[in-house]
């Protein structure tokens, strides 16, 4: 993946922002990992692609840092699904979409998931 880093924004935002410019920059690899169907992913057995580096940055987060590893693991798959939906968008330049919006994007659904999971301080 590509490294991005803005020390303003949270280690787990960097990585998620870092997925993003890899969709968009890296257009064959983007799509061998996550549109050829090469695999197939059962989240109640199967570890999906990057969880456990993601995961471990979304714990230093203050609201995620003592919920359960359940609670991490449904964040994380629907922020995935989420972000790998406009990460196709940006590889496919299906819609014109620059990275501050795709980012305002990802921030807004990462919240609305910590409110939905009765995160929100």
């Amino acid at each position: 993946m590509l490294a991005h880093q803005d020390p303003d924004n949270s280690p787990a935002l960097n990585v998620t922002i870092g997925f993003l410019y890899f969709a968009q920059e890296e257009k064959y690899l983007f799509r061998t990992l996550y549109l050829s169907g090469y695999k197939t992913y059962n989240p109640q057995t199967d570890e999906f692609l990057g969880e456990e580096l993601t995961t471990r940055y979304m714990r230093y987060s203050k609201r995620l840092n003592a919920v359960s590893d359940e609670q991490i693991k449904r964040i994380f798959l629907k922020l995935m699904i989420y972000l790998i939906g406009i990460g196709t968008l940006l590889n496919t330049r299906t819609l014109e979409l620059d990275m501050d919006q795709a980012t305002e994007m990802i921030r807004e659904m990462y919240e609305m998931l910590l409110m939905k999971e009765g995160l929100i301080y």
